[in-house]
């Protein structure tokens, strides 16, 4: 289903994705979704995150029992917009090490379900929400797997993806848009009418 751009009345102003969020302070990353919900206020804000890997984000993730800092961002969006919803089901494209994964099964609770991919193995979840998939999203078996997984239909595709940097920006940028293609391909392949795709990405003009 075409996704519709909500302004911060919620009234549909184009088909087209938006740009839901950015971190002010990193302006290489933005966050899209193809649905918006009405947008509620809070107090926090990415423009305190850094990526120092040992902030105090990092230290709150441990004392918090999430296994990475990435966490506190699918925290923030869901604050503001209700991107999920109790009872929601979700698949993680990029899952490793397990931070979305984590949030996203509790905003979801026992009736939801959530599905992380990565190609990376990751220990299990003590969370009873959470089932692992080990492989390349890009093949029929793991995308057909996931719909199994979740016995119909998703509710929300969040990705987090992200390509292995080589430093050259144009090379690095075509990876990350290669990704945010599998994303898009994954949710049109596993969501419902109406549902929600989540991707973080680079900011670039080929993105619009």
């Amino acid at each position: 289903q075409p996704a519709r751009r909500i302004s911060s009345a919620g009234r549909a102003l184009t088909r087209e994705p938006q740009i839901i969020d950015q971190k002010p302070s990193h302006p290489g990353w933005a966050f899209f979704s193809l649905r918006v919900a009405s947008p509620c206020s809070d107090n926090t804000s990415f423009s305190a995150m850094s990526y120092n890997p040992h902030d105090r984000y990092y230290k709150k993730a441990k004392h918090d029992g999430y296994r990475s800092r990435a966490g506190y961002k699918v925290l923030e969006l869901q604050q503001r917009y209700r991107l999920l919803r109790s009872g929601d089901n979700v698949v993680d494209l990029g899952a490793a090490p397990g931070g979305w994964l984590q949030v996203s099964a509790k905003i979801v609770g026992p009736k939801g379900k959530v599905v992380g991919v990565d190609l990376q193995a990751m220990e299990p979840f003590r969370e009873r929400n959470i089932t692992l998939l080990h492989g390349d999203a890009r093949t029929g078996e793991i995308r057909a797997r996931s719909r199994e997984l979740l016995a119909g239909p998703a509710d929300a595709v969040i990705s987090d993806m992200s390509p292995k940097l080589t430093g050259i920006r144009d090379a690095d940028t075509a990876r990350a848009l290669e990704l945010n293609r599998l994303a898009l391909a994954v949710a049109r392949e596993l969501l419902r009418p109406g549902a929600i795709l989540l991707v973080k990405s680079f900011i670039s003009d080929d993105l619009h």
